[in-house]
């Protein structure tokens, strides 16, 4: 069993807090479908400082990656703050996915799908350009200037970054 810290269980209070008033309200709308859950993620991620957290490293991943150290496509890191995917602690990255369980677990499942799945695919195998372009311009977390798409792999709203290019075949890496 996990014994939280005094700044932990401040933490859980906070995400709980948050999801009282942004994830409650909107539960309804959430499951008929009528609600992307994308807003409800960022606003997490900006509010509790995620977002800044998980660009760090992933700013911190690629430039060990350009100087030819380790974490680059496939490369197992030896599991430090830093190499986690969310950059913080341990306790950031799991009590407000715990909290959220509890209340909505597809709104946990959209975050694993763009941040676990989408995101660890590029980063795993994409190319050094498509894994920067990706930690920009594809990622769910950022609107595009016609505003947010409705789903980070689809929609009319999609980055051109993140769309194949006409003509390639879809096993193509690029």
């Amino acid at each position: 069993m996990i014994e939280w810290s005094e700044e932990d269980l401040m933490i859980r209070d906070a995400v709980r807090g948050w999801i009282d008033a942004e994830v409650r309200p909107n539960l309804d709308a959430l499951d008929a479908g009528e609600l992307p859950p994308y807003d409800l993620i960022r606003s997490l991620y900006k509010t509790f400082g995620m977002d800044e957290m998980a660009r760090s490293s992933f700013q911190k991943r690629l430039a060990r990656e350009r100087e030819g150290g380790a974490g680059g496509p496939g490369a197992s890191g030896s599991g430090s703050d830093e190499e986690r995917p969310g950059g913080g602690d341990a306790a950031m990255n799991m009590l407000p996915i715990i909290e959220l369980c509890k209340v909505s677990p597809g709104l946990v499942t959209a975050m694993g799908v763009s941040l676990g799945l989408a995101a660890g695919t590029i980063m795993k195998r994409g190319t050094p350009s498509r894994r920067s372009a990706g930690g920009s311009t594809c990622s769910p977390w950022r609107r595009s200037a016609r505003g947010p798409s409705p789903s980070p792999t689809r929609g009319p709203t999609r980055s051109a970054a993140c769309r194949r290019p006409r003509g390639r075949p879809a096993t193509s890496t690029w």
